[in-house]
């Protein structure tokens, strides 16, 4: 008959081989359902990922995008840099001069002109840039000639062209810093005849480069001054003012 204190030890035995047995069946469970967890997201991006194709996608048509607009921008400016002192010769003995001469009496004028154009995307809210101002499309201009002058206008840059006029008539080009030194008061005492200031835009060309728009701001002191888009033709050889759309004055 067996002792028993070893029929203890072998029932304990017994009972610890068992537990063994259900830890390893328990951890193999386990094990599996990980590993088919992981095969199950292995097929299945993160809801959390970041849309990275999109990304790249979007950013390759953005570049492009600026790679088209900037070499537009330099062919068109090219085309139209030729014919922008003439134009703004003609503006200003047609439209400023003229007007200045018959008030003053034939008195000599000095037409002052910032060098940085007038930038048309920051002259205020929305609706006044020339994307969306309707003061800037003229009915009888060449669609043409509206996009030249959008295009010419979408990057700033500082003009540079020669003015001509008539004898006793003078014309200066200097920097918004050099205006505003002294409050105004060293732009007196260098230009003593001055006509005010003048801001103008890039002036936009139609294929033939006998039509133009130009925008004008005229600051002549205090509140005073004003803004229009101007239309002009080139007639027997002459550019001419044809039509004025006024957007604003003080």
């Amino acid at each position: 008959m067996p002792h028993p204190q070893n029929q203890h030890q072998r029932l304990k035995a017994g009972q610890h081989q068992l537990q063994r047995q259900k830890s390893m069946v328990v951890s193999s469970a386990f094990v599996t359902r990980q590993a088919h967890h992981r095969a199950e997201n292995a097929g299945t991006p993160a809801k959390d990922a970041p849309p990275t194709r999109l990304v790249v996608r979007v950013t390759m048509v953005v570049v492009v995008l600026l790679v088209c607009v900037t070499t537009l921008f330099i062919l068109e400016k090219r085309r139209t840099q030729g014919e922008m002192g003439a134009i703004l010769s003609a503006f200003f003995s047609d439209k400023v001069l003229h007007d200045g001469q018959s008030r003053g009496g034939g008195r000599e004028i000095q037409i002052v002109l910032l060098r940085e154009p007038q930038n048309l995307r920051e002259r205020g809210p929305l609706q006044r840039s020339p994307f969306f101002d309707r003061q800037s499309s003229f009915s009888q201009s060449s669609p043409a000639t509206r996009a030249s002058f959008y295009l010419n206008n979408v990057f700033s840059t500082e003009i540079q062209v020669n003015l001509h006029f008539p004898g006793g008539i003078q014309s200066f080009f200097i920097s918004r810093r050099e205006i505003e030194e002294n409050n105004g008061n060293n732009f007196e005492t260098r230009f003593p005849k001055n006509f005010g200031y003048f801001v103008v835009s890039h002036v936009g060309l139609n294929l033939s480069k006998t039509e133009a728009i130009l925008y004008v701001e005229h600051f002549c002191g205090g509140l005073c001054g004003g803004g229009s888009y101007f239309l002009l033709w080139k007639l027997n050889g002459v550019w001419r003012v044809m039509d004025e759309h006024v957007t604003w004055v003080s």
